[in-house]
């Protein structure tokens, strides 16, 4: 029972774990860090606008349909922004919340694929009903950022024609050489379209994905393993929950008890 509820999720968690390696070593590249130090130059340490442009960048990134992306990216990206302003962690959680739970309902994402299986329908038939509901859900998310910022302005006292130190708004960009910098984007690109393309399984991609990306930036032995090794806990979290769910879910199904709650509950 263990053995086959692990095998229904080897990929994803095999995905998960190159996916993380990938997005946690480019961040590390400087591939994110222009553009958080243009959004830094741009929001003027304003609640309102940072709240903003952290929903629009958590829906960009959630257009890959694992929510997984979201806060590794965004987080990684913008955690130093929200840490020199002094925002509320959990006012970002709630908006990141909203990007991951929109992003899942796309036709690639894991639970619309595994609602469709389960009822037998095109994955189409399920996801075509929901586009204007998820549009008003987006609408409501930048209202929410909005809402949130507002509040945070308020707390932290801040007034929008009161120039903020430059010393807040500081970003320390990483040295980056110019061509590794638009290889790393051009091959995420790349990365994206063909996981939308669903040219080869997401695991596939992801391993031959970080494996390039490892050549390009960290081309020495030691440095390939100085990354794995700074990364690997957080890594190593995420896998281990997921296999645990799988044991979990494999026994949940293989003793009949989740066809039996399923007959209750019809």
């Amino acid at each position: 029972m263990v053995i086959k509820g692990l095998r229904t999720v080897a990929p994803t968690g095999v995905m998960l774990i190159f996916a993380m390696l990938y997005f946690m070593s480019v961040t590390d590249a400087g591939m994110f860090d222009p553009i958080i130090k243009r959004i830094v130059s741009a929001v003027d340490g304003d609640p309102v606008k940072i709240f903003v442009g952290t929903a629009l960048l958590g829906f960009i990134v959630a257009l890959d349909g694992d929510g997984a992306t979201v806060y590794m990216i965004v987080l990684s990206a913008f955690m130093p922004i929200y840490e020199r302003i002094g925002l509320s962690k959990l006012s970002v959680a709630a908006l990141l919340l909203q990007c991951t739970g929109l992003g899942n309902m796309f036709p690639w994402g894991g639970p619309t694929a595994r609602a469709a299986a389960a009822v037998q329908a095109d994955v189409s038939a399920l996801f075509v009903p929901l586009l204007i509901p998820l549009l008003a859900c987006v609408a409501w998310t930048f209202i929410l950022a909005v809402m949130l910022g507002r509040s945070e302005r308020k707390r932290l006292g801040f007034q929008p024609h009161v120039p903020v130190e430059p010393a807040v708004l500081q970003f320390e960009e990483k040295r980056c050489v110019a061509w590794r910098f638009w290889f790393n984007w051009a091959l995420t690109i790349a990365l994206m379209t063909f996981l939308v393309l669903d040219v080869m399984p997401m695991a596939y991609l992801f391993m031959l994905a970080t494996a390039i990306m490892f050549v390009v930036n960290y081309p020495q032995l030691s440095q390939q393993q100085e990354q794995i090794g700074r990364h690997a806990p957080a890594i190593l979290a995420v896998a281990g929950l997921i296999f645990a769910a799988a044991v979990f879910t494999g026994i949940f199904a293989e003793t009949g008890m989740a066809n039996a709650r399923t007959g209750d509950v019809i």
